[in-house]
């Protein structure tokens, strides 16, 4: 067997065990585990897993049994689920977020022989004689005999079982999917052959223990001779936490759920200032083009791999790649192509492949593949198929088509979802409601904002109960936010119940609920919304209504603690609190003169004093409240004057009608960000440029109405000067000349020339602004813009409109400048 090195792992070692006993001796100093502070080399944790692998043996563990672990994420974690494996058994996560009643169901259904954990975790209470504590490493003891089982590659076979994970069940309980130590290792070595590990990469480990993907997080660097890094568990919602860790431990590959990578954009967190050769897999769920767009001008220099799979194909089948440098998809994000050790097939209802392009579902094949479900005969078979010609598959119930040869993701063939990367079967979440309701019961995923909602026919219910009695089975994710009550399920013309009008429904609801009132509400409801990642909620909305988890409340304290100084607040009366209740509370606070310390609101935005003194800045850099109030500026070309009023410290009360209008307008579309920075912290200055052929989203806002026909009259008559635009020919930049009466017309200069490198590395023909201010007209002439079509701004001031209205006198013209690039 060949020394295991960096970049070349042990080739063909049969178990996970003799790829760690490997790697262990040839790289015995290097530092393996990392969690604050605390480092273990390989020496060390190649002797606390025989010393745990001891404890367990003692305790009669050997080949074939089943060992829970009920350990937060950390060094002890990874340990015993090497000193399970050594010992030819298997591991069974219990994730310590998960009720008691889903700890004590999954024991059950499982039979562990006994399950390791901390004192105090909830398998605790299922008796002591199945419990034992996890050991401490101790130095200072002897090393295990080689002949002892405990020692060396352990006992275990490729066709072991290494780990039973449970994911949700369609039938209403969840299912253990049982990974053999040959798939894992596939798994693990098609990443360690297609993107190996350097001399000073490291890996974040931020998963739950519950998932694949935190065996992946783990093993695949540990057992290459890389370090890993551990995400503490009382940083888990902290996404800039987060991100400050990788920046100062240098680490170079991290995974997360997409939702994860816009909670960290959104919050304001500088991805440009990553290691370098850094590769982030985004997995989980859905990559949204937008997203994947954003983060890519976020972080020019990443390596993203967006990796699609499920447990039961040990977590990846399929690989897109996006290097630095590389063009982006135009529209939808691929999944890519099958990765070394699985097969990938698109098949229609009678199992025969179909054509390029067209839409089927996705099954998978190869070695990667799961042994099946533990005690699920009916599931396994069918989800696990054999096919005469293409041997055996996986059913994965996912839609897809093959495009240019590559895979693309195009829904679901049953009622499975996942929200914000967790996997819910809808099936359990109604058989789970159905035990405390009397009537029929229904769940669906509201997309305004994105969470569960459940329908029932039972008019007697006690819904708290019912949520309460949901909590306490099923894992957080899964909770509905709401039931509603309603006389009857819809049915499709076929008979089988109507989701999609339950969905509409939830729609409907948020369209007729009532909207903010005052100014104060108005920003706490725009500030819920960004948290979200929805366009926006009504003043009854609050966390818990609209789903949020412990990623979006902190989010939403970010935001908090940056506009109003709030220092210290509990997450569980926060989450309970709707729009309304807490505008009364801050404004009560306010009117009392309580000071920041306590948690009040100061008075908003006083008038900087200080003279400015402009220095380029990164958008990265921006608070949350200046980021929202840029945010205001993709919804019109024509509001700079009053953005920048508003960073200067003047009232924003009249930029209400547009709060919340832009959400759906992602930022993500935007090719450049420069502004300007004076003394007291204050942003005064900002470019952005677009592709002009990007619609903007009024968000049924009317006061948009006046903007979008300006534009879309000014694009029409440009249209027929110059014949019909596609995408990426010509771009749109903002103008801001409004700074000729703060900082100059050099500072906006700057910004602007920047803006139009970036638009020319882009590879647009030409690009064009709107000027509506002598001032956006000069800096436009002095950048080489000529005057090409022009409309009456008198024209466009209905429904209210006040920012056209004071600059619109009879002769008053919106001109679009054009540029040849």
């Amino acid at each position: 067997m060949s020394t295991p090195s960096m970049n070349t792992p042990t080739p063909n070692a049969p178990t996970l065990n003799a790829q760690f006993a490997a790697v262990s001796v040839a790289a015995a100093e290097r530092i393996g585990v990392q969690l604050d502070e605390q480092t273990w080399t390989y020496a060390a944790l190649g002797r606390w897993v025989g010393q745990v692998a001891g404890v367990l043996a003692q305790a009669g563990v050997g080949p074939g049994d089943r060992v829970g672990l009920a350990l937060p994420r950390g060094a002890e974690a990874i340990v015993a689920m090497l000193a399970v494996t050594q010992l030819g058994a298997a591991f069974i996560p219990l994730p310590l977020d998960w009720p008691a009643a889903r700890v004590a169901f999954v024991i059950d259904d499982a039979s562990p022989s006994l399950v390791l954990g901390a004192p105090g975790s909830q398998a605790a209470d299922r008796g002591p004689t199945r419990w034992r504590s996890m050991p401490d490493f101790n130095p200072g003891a002897p090393s295990a005999d080689p002949a002892d089982p405990a020692a060396g590659p352990g006992q275990a076979t490729p066709t072991s079982l290494a780990c039973m994970l449970y994911t949700s069940g369609s039938t209403g309980q969840p299912k253990g999917v049982c990974l053999e130590h040959a798939a894992l290792l596939t798994r693990l070595q098609w990443m360690w052959q297609a993107w190996p590990w350097g001399p000073a990469d490291r890996s974040l480990h931020r998963s739950s223990l519950g998932f694949i993907d935190a065996i992946t997080e783990s093993l695949a660097p540990l057992l290459c001779g890389a370090g890993v890094v551990i995400l503490p568990q009382r940083d888990s919602a902290d996404v800039l936490g987060m991100l400050a860790l990788i920046q100062d431990q240098g680490l170079t590959r991290v995974s997360l759920v997409p939702s994860l990578v816009r909670q960290l954009l959104d919050l304001g967190g500088d991805v440009s200032r990553l290691p370098p050769r850094s590769v982030w897999v985004v997995s989980g769920e859905r990559f949204e083009h937008t997203l994947l767009t954003r983060l890519r001008h976020a972080a020019p220099e990443l390596t993203i791999l967006n990796l699609y799979g499920c447990t039961e194909v040990t977590g990846d089948a399929t690989c897109a790649v996006f290097e630095p440098g590389d063009a982006l998809p135009p529209e939808r994000v691929p999944i890519g192509r099958a990765i070394a050790g699985a097969r990938v097939h698109v098949l229609d209802p009678h199992g025969q492949v179909v054509a390029p392009g067209v839409v089927g579902e996705l099954y998978v094949g190869g070695p990667l593949l799961a042994r099946g479900y533990h005690h699920r005969p009916e599931e396994q078979q069918a989800r696990f198929v054999d096919d005469a010609g293409l041997g055996r598959l996986f059913r994965t119930g996912d839609l897809g088509q093959e495009l240019d040869g590559e895979f693309h993701y195009a829904g679901r063939v049953d009622s499975q979802v996942k929200l914000r990367g967790v996997r819910i079967e809808l099936g359990e979440v109604e058989a789970t409601l159905a035990e405390v309701l009397a009537g029929e019961v229904v769940v669906v995923v509201a997309s305004q904002p994105p969470r569960l909602v459940a329908f029932t026919t039972d008019t007697r219910a006690d819904l708290g109960a019912a949520l309460a009695h949901a909590a306490r089975r099923l894992p957080p994710a899964a909770v509905p936010a709401t039931i509603s009550v309603v006389d009857e399920i819809p049915l499709t013309p076929s008979g089988k119940r109507d989701r999609i009008a339950l969905e509409a429904r939830c729609a409907s609801q948020s369209a007729r609920a009532a909207g903010p009132k005052t100014p104060l509400e108005r920003e706490l409801a725009s500030m819920l919304a960004l948290s979200l990642g929805c366009s926006e909620v009504d003043r009854e909305h609050s966390l818990a209504t609209c789903g949020g988890d412990s990623l979006t409340t902190a989010a939403f304290l970010t935001r908090l603690r940056e506009r109003f100084g709030l220092r210290e607040v509990e997450p569980g009366w926060l989450r309970s609190q709707s729009v309304a209740a807490l505008a009364e509370w801050f404004g009560s606070r306010s009117e009392s003169g309580s000071g920041s310390e306590s948690g009040a609101a100061p008075s908003p935005n006083p008038r900087p004093k200080a003279k400015p003194t402009p220095s380029r800045w990164d958008i990265q850099a921006a608070t949350l409240a200046e980021r929202d109030a840029l945010a205001l500026l993709s919804t019109s070309v024509f509001v700079e004057r009053e953005i920048l009023s508003q960073l200067c410290g003047l009232r924003a009360d009249d930029l209400s009608p547009y709060a919340g209008a832009v959400v759906d307008q992602s930022l993500a579309e935007r090719l450049a960000w420069t502004a300007v920075e004076r003394e007291t912290g204050q942003r005064v200055g900002f470019c952005l440029a677009h592709d002009f052929t990007a619609q903007l989203n009024p968000a049924s806002r009317p006061a948009m109405g006046p903007t979008l026909a300006l534009l879309g009259e000014l694009m029409r008559r440009y249209e027929a000067q110059r014949g019909s635009l596609g995408p990426g020919e010509v771009a749109e930049i903002a103008m801001t000349g409004a700074l000729a009466r703060i900082d100059g017309l050099e500072v906006a200069h700057a910004l602007e020339t920047h803006a139009l490198h970036n638009i020319t590395r882009a590879g647009f023909s030409s690009v064009v602004t709107i000027c509506t201010h002598p001032a956006t007209v000069e800096l436009a002439e002095q950048l080489g813009f000529s005057a090409s079509v022009g409309v009456r701004m008198q024209d466009f001031t209905w429904h209210g409109e006040r920012l056209f209205a004071e600059r619109a006198g009879p002769d008053v013209q919106a001109l679009l400048y054009e540029r040849k690039l």
